[in-house]
């Protein structure tokens, strides 16, 4: 199966790498790595001591063609222990201590398993939120590593809640613009739930006010959507609407428009088709 890595939804903030297979990790991270030592951001990794040498960051940054010598010499790159990656006093002066050193933004990673060997969950759901704050203000990338096949049920809307909008798997990703939920990629039976996952937690950030809201949900990225993904679609949002909110469905072209139409997805209270728009307008930030 081929790993989509759509180019138009750029690799910055607060991103949760759902991984497949170490080959795709390791590749997705070497590009987010280079992405930052290119714009002159600090790079500060956390792996486990002992760990074999073919799995460390600076074996998969080598491999994927990376300076990683050069750059831990000079500083850009830092790979520290797991209790100074997560102090008892949160992130936020590991942070701001690295911005201290006079760079353009900071990069922080680590991998789901590593944090989890010293930190319980709900911890370590504590600290996700903390950075999802944090990269709201500062200059931060975070790239949060979660491995697919362990991150299920409650787990998966867990993470999910953190990273609405900087969802990395491979075949689809999530961006925001212009206040939407951008979707790109591929959407079928192996991340529909994903996908509902990812607009309950996009539509409960929904300020509350005393008017019903309107949520737009951008399908101009999308290059196939399933039966089951406009049922995760109406699930994911049925919260939402009863509320009397609204879901805008927009940009979609016209081989997603006739599963959408089909679907019956129209017909639900309070959801709106409003149709496609040609590919060559929809802007196209760059990433890895």
């Amino acid at each position: 199966m081929r790993i989509h890595l759509d180019p138009r939804l750029d690799w910055d903030g607060h991103l949760l790498l759902l991984h497949h297979s170490e080959q795709e990790r390791s590749s997705k991270l070497a590009a987010w790595v280079r992405r930052g030592l290119e714009n002159d951001e600090k790079v500060v990794y956390s792996e486990v001591d002992g760990r074999s040498e073919e799995g460390s960051l600076l074996a998969v940054l080598r491999e994927n063609g990376v300076d990683a010598a050069a750059a831990t010499a000079e500083g850009r790159l830092s790979i520290i222990p797991i209790p100074e990656f997560y102090p008892a006093g949160g992130q936020l002066p590991v942070i701001e201590r690295a911005l201290a050193e006079g760079y353009r933004g900071l990069r922080i990673a680590a991998e789901a398993s590593t944090a989890l060997t010293f930190l319980n969950w709900p911890a370590y759901m504590a600290i996700e939120r903390e950075i999802d704050e944090i990269a709201r203000t500062h200059p931060l990338s975070a790239m949060c590593q979660y491995e697919q096949a362990s991150t299920v049920d409650d787990h998966l809307s867990d993470v999910v809640s953190s990273h609405p909008t900087g969802i990395r798997e491979w075949l689809l990703s999530t961006g925001d613009g212009d206040g939407e939920l951008i979707l790109a990629g591929e959407i079928d039976v192996s991340n529909e739930e994903l996908l509902a996952c990812a607009l309950r937690a996009a539509t409960s950030r929904a300020p509350a006010s005393a008017a019903p809201e309107t949520f737009r949900l951008n399908l101009g990225r999308v290059d196939f959507l399933s039966a089951g993904a406009c049922r995760a679609i109406a699930e994911g949002t049925r919260q939402f609407r009863d509320g009397s909110g609204t879901v805008l469905v927009v940009g979609f072209q016209p081989p997603v428009a006739s599963v959408l139409r089909l679907s019956g997805l129209a017909g639900l209270d309070g959801i709106e088709l409003i149709g496609s728009r040609p590919r060559s307008s929809i802007q196209r930030p760059h990433g890895p």
